[in-house]
């Protein structure tokens, strides 16, 4: 039994071969982005402005009791604020609106993606993940570009300007307060790793955890038929068990990062005040450079803190990413072309041959022909390989008069899975649908499966009038209406092992007279 697709990846932290692989996906959107990095610059050089107003409004003004110059450093700083929050809201904007842009075209190519996947692959997948591959996935990789690069170049400016102007105002303070930054980026070094191996695994458990609930939401009915929601609990609890188990991780790293950030501000603090109250009280450095530097540092690792948080969401983009890279990656089917068959409905299978598995044939060498205007009934055990030919298209759904006019008329509703419907209606829709396409060649797949005797009748009309006239191929596995055939080919273990009439076959006293007689007996009981 081959194993569910693991939702796992196991790829490299966000290298440069993902960026330039996402790159494409900013570029329609480019000028939005240029416009919110631009702003960049412009937001981190009136943040650190306010800090020099308070050392010339304490220097200047306060200390020596000149109180004139104190109103118009307030105004200043106030207009700043006010520019710093509009500049603030252009950027954020900006950056938002091209990270909706990007998430839009990666759900549209995610889902054109899986449209064009052959169906064998989603014999191996579940709903729930690809659900999640194109929800939850989606929209941590928006916030790749709209809260997680863009808003960390703009930290990484305002730490090289923080860094310049306190190297400019007093180098022995600024070598003691850039004294931890070392110790800050060995724990970041030391950290990042497990903090992607973390995030990689919880991004997989969430799809696992999707993945079951959607699964088991669409077969409730199962599920309470056959009494397994003891089971269905348990087994809940089992995946929640292991998606909390690693959100918990996941929270314990993220919290020793942050922490790491705060006790290393901290010491940057205690340290200048440490060496720069000595400084104020020889002279060498006034009390508003003090202030100012104290103010600089909540500054600079303000930034470091949000560089913290951003790559949180770096790590959570990341594995998101590769996952939906991985679903982009996957071989397409060929669609070739639809095109309709000329000729008078005339199909020969000769020696077809199929497998769902490699090296598990399910037909071996079937050979036999459709006339025009005939009708071949294919009969077999379950399993034998009757459902796997030349299935050239999928039956649909449409309204029959008298199931449109019990669900209310043109405007009735089918609910999902076509539910508010019996196994007969459907039969009947599929087959009115099949008459109004008027096509040379029909294959009816076992139409009269799981009904009830009334409903049995009214298909095996509906049969009759949509095969009448044309090259009729019906997969059948109660043999009342194969009797009707013109051709009965019997399969077994993927061999046509008989062929000819109803009667030619009873009087061989093979195969087909012993699953006639079989259901005969079934019949009568």
């Amino acid at each position: 039994m081959r194993s569910i697709h693991s939702d796992e990846i196991h790829g490299r932290y966000l290298d440069s071969k993902i960026l330039r692989r996402f790159l494409p996906f900013v570029r329609p959107y480019w000028k939005k982005a240029l416009a919110g990095l631009l702003l960049l610059p412009l937001i981190s050089v009136v943040r650190i402005v306010p800090p020099l107003l308070i050392k010339l409004a304490i220097d200047e003004s306060i200390l020596p009791g000149d109180l004139s110059k104190l109103l118009p450093i307030s105004a200043v700083l106030v207009a700043l604020l006010i520019v710093e929050g509009g500049l603030v809201f252009g950027q954020s904007l900006s950056v938002q609106m091209v990270g909706q842009y990007i998430m839009a075209d990666l759900r549209r190519d995610s889902f054109a993606k899986l449209m064009r996947l052959p169906r064998s692959w989603y014999d191996w997948q579940a709903s729930g993940r690809l659900l999640t591959r194109l929800t939850t996935d989606v929209e941590h990789v928006g916030d790749l570009f709209g809260s997680g690069i863009v808003s960390a170049i703009g930290d990484i400016f305002t730490l090289v300007m923080i860094f310049i102007i306190m190297m400019t105002i007093n180098v022995p303070l600024s070598l003691i307060s850039f004294a931890v930054v070392p110790l800050l980026i060995a724990v970041i070094a030391l950290i990042r790793r497990p903090m992607r191996t973390v995030m990689r695994q919880l991004r997989a458990r969430q799809a696992s955890l999707n993945a079951f609930i959607t699964e088991r939401l669409n077969g409730i009915a199962e599920v309470q038929i056959f009494s397994q929601e003891q089971r269905t609990s348990a087994e809940f609890d089992d995946l929640q068990d292991d998606y909390r188990h690693s959100a918990l991780r996941w929270v314990s790293l993220e919290a020793m990062f942050y922490a790491s950030v705060h006790i290393f501000g901290s010491l940057a603090v205690a340290a200048i005040l440490w060496k720069g109250g000595g400084e104020v009280m020889r002279g060498a450095a006034t009390f508003g450079t003090l202030v100012a530097f104290i103010e600089y540092s909540r500054k600079f690792f303000m930034p470091l803190t949000d560089l913290a948080s951003k790559f949180s969401v770096l790590q959570t983009s990341n594995a998101s990413l590769e996952r939906i890279f991985d679903l982009l990656d996957q071989p397409e089917e060929d669609q070739g072309t639809l095109a309709v068959a000329a000729g008078p409905g005339r199909v020969e299978f000769c020696d077809v041959r199929f497998s769902y598995v490699a090296d598990e044939q399910v037909l071996k060498g079937v050979s036999f022909t459709l006339e025009p205007g005939k009708c071949v009934a294919l009969v077999g055990e379950t399993g034998s390989g009757k459902s796997t030919l030349q299935v050239f298209e999928h039956l649909r759904h449409t309204r029959a008069h008298t199931v449109v006019e019990r669900l209310g008329g043109l405007d009735g509703q089918l609910v999902e899975h076509g539910k508010n419907l019996s196994s007969g209606e459907r039969q009947l829709l599929c087959l009115t649908r099949t008459q109004i396409q008027d096509p040379q060649v029909i294959i009816l797949d076992e139409a009269t499966s799981h009904l009830d005797g009334d409903s049995e009748e009214l298909v095996y009309q509906a049969m009759r009038a949509v095969a009448g006239g044309r090259a009729t191929l019906m997969v059948v596995h109660h043999l009342r209406l194969a009797a009707e055939a013109d051709l009965i080919v019997v399969l077994h273990q993927g061999h046509v092992c008989e062929q000819g009439s109803h009667r030619q076959l009873l009087e061989k006293q093979g195969r087909y007279a012993q699953l006639w007689q079989i259901q005969q007996l079934d019949s009568q009981g």
